[in-house]
């Protein structure tokens, strides 16, 4: 355990209340919100296989890849939590490297808040698609049901040049909670030995 009196995350954290940020949260757990988000995207693909037969009939074929329009938005919340949980990890790094000055910290606090702005965003918009999409692999609606809503998530995105298949989604949110996870295990681990 480190010393409360040596830990600069303690006076970074008690700072906290003073400094009027607006997620009271501490740091770690802000992280740790990042990695949940990215592990609940990373189900993307199971999610919707669960589904395949279906959700190919509504992309008129069995050759189609689960080019989901429902994809592109996760894919956008996958980006937004990897870049707010990668810079939440490095502000972790970076503060724990005993960052002594008040002034310095209060800054810390303001760009913490602004990293958690853009976490919040990407969480917001995963959690919605995969509400979205979760009732339909539990059988308790089906994709034809939500398509017939209007939600339009099971149907072809044509601008794109590429295909965003729903194991592709499923792939890079893997890498990127590989990335924020492992880097914060690092981070932890390092400034404990440290």
């Amino acid at each position: 355990m480190s010393d409360p009196e040596t830990d600069p995350m303690a006076d970074y954290e008690r700072l906290r209340g003073d400094a009027g940020t607006v997620f009271s949260l501490p740091l770690d757990r802000k992280v740790a919100v990042a990695v949940a988000g990215l592990a609940t995207a990373a189900s993307f693909g199971p999610v919707i296989t669960a589904q395949s037969a279906e959700v190919r009939a509504l992309e008129n074929g069995p050759g189609a890849a689960l080019n989901i329009v429902g994809g592109v938005s996760i894919l956008l919340g996958v980006v937004l939590m990897f870049i707010g949980g990668t810079a939440l990890v490095a502000q972790r790094y970076y503060v724990g490297q005993a960052v002594a000055e008040e002034e310095r910290l209060k800054w810390f606090l303001r760009i913490e808040d602004l990293w958690m702005w853009v976490l919040t965003l990407g969480t917001i918009i995963t959690v919605l698609c995969m509400s979205l999409m979760l009732p339909a692999a539990l059988s308790l609606g089906s994709p034809e049901a939500v398509s017939d809503a209007g939600f339009g998530i099971y149907s072809e995105f044509d601008p794109l040049p590429f295909v965003i298949g729903a194991w592709l989604v499923s792939a890079i949110a893997g890498g990127a909670l590989t990335i924020v996870g492992g880097g914060w295990l690092w981070v932890r681990y390092s400034l404990r030995r440290g």
